[in-house]
């Protein structure tokens, strides 16, 4: 049940969390917790089920299996079917999650060795002895992307020449807390769950929410560090080459993946200070991810122990 509220109503209730006057990182990683609560809650009661862990307690495992016993003999004799429907049903979905997974990351493996290897052809100039590596292209076009292969590089344009100093460190801190807040794994981790439940809300709309959420969260870092103004002007100095360079086959490679309007206004209106630090959005987004699935379970726990006082009595 727990895993059912999870998967369905957390696109709901994580809605109001991306919001300007919050940190990007909190909305997140409460939709990272959530994935992962969902999938924990999914294998939760099959797993109970075969290690019965109440049997290690044995005040707790006489008590439970008196009122289990009373409610299967006498009310549900269908328990032993539902709970192996319910095992073979979550062995077949955590092999497709598997299947689907391998392929995925071995595919983006591979795609990103060859991406790589194409890229130290093409750059004419790499800082090996910064980390993560930087890779610079010949393009008049100013912009920058970033790539998970070894501790993270960062492919940057000679055309970042025409930003401003600060402009140029605020595009290079964007990329930099994308790798540093490992972003392209959580967006492979949303896409392997969407494309293998693309029946679950949750999982199906969490591969747009993440591209869009590391994007605002990469552009908070950067203005942490460098101010709004340098990350806004750098998005509108880039969108206007982008928009006098449709014929340089670079530039699509650089097109950000959330409106640029939107990630404007996000810094327009980013508070000096919000009421969560990113330090804190893991503990505060685990709790707000987490409270309605404990609902849930100790809902259940509390008509299971109403239902067994009522026959024991």
């Amino acid at each position: 049940m727990a895993a059912l509220v999870i998967g369905v109503a957390a696109p709901r209730y994580l809605r109001p969390l991306l919001s300007p006057k919050l940190n990007p990182s909190l909305a997140l990683s409460a939709w990272t917790i959530s994935l992962i609560l969902f999938v924990l809650t999914l294998a939760a009661a099959p797993i109970a089920l075969i290690t019965r862990p109440g049997q290690y307690i044995p005040r707790l495992n006489s008590l439970v299996l008196t009122c289990a016993e009373s409610l299967h003999n006498d009310e549900l004799p269908w328990t032993s079917f539902a709970e192996l429907t319910l095992v073979s049903a979550t062995i077949a979905l955590a092999l497709r999650i598997g299947f689907v997974g391998s392929v995925l990351v071995s595919r983006h493996r591979q795609q990103t060795a060859q991406h790589l290897a194409m890229l130290k052809m093409l750059c004419n100039r790499q800082s090996s002895e910064e980390v993560p590596q930087t890779l610079w292209l010949e393009s008049p076009h100013p912009a920058a992307y970033s790539i998970t292969a070894g501790r993270g590089v960062v492919v940057a344009t000679e055309g970042l020449s025409a930003l401003t100093p600060q402009q140029q460190r605020a595009v290079l801190a964007h990329e930099h807390a994308h790798l540093r807040g490992k972003h392209h794994h959580l967006v492979l981790f949303a896409e392997i769950l969407g494309a293998a439940l693309p029946f679950v809300p949750l999982c199906r709309q969490a591969p747009a929410w993440f591209r869009v959420l590391t994007e605002l969260a990469a552009d908070h870092c950067a203005a942490r560090e460098f101010g709004p103004d340098a990350v806004r002007s750098a998005l509108v100095r880039a969108a206007d080459w982008d928009g006098g360079s449709r014929n340089d086959p670079l530039s699509k490679e650089f097109r950000p993946s959330t409106a640029l309007s939107d990630r404007i206004h996000w810094l327009d209106v980013m508070p000096d200070r919000g009421p969560v630090s990113s330090a804190a959005s893991y503990p505060v987004g685990a709790m707000l991810s987490a409270l309605p699935g404990l609902l849930v379970v100790a809902t259940g726990f509390c008509s299971f122990a109403l239902y067994c006082l009522t026959r024991l009595r």
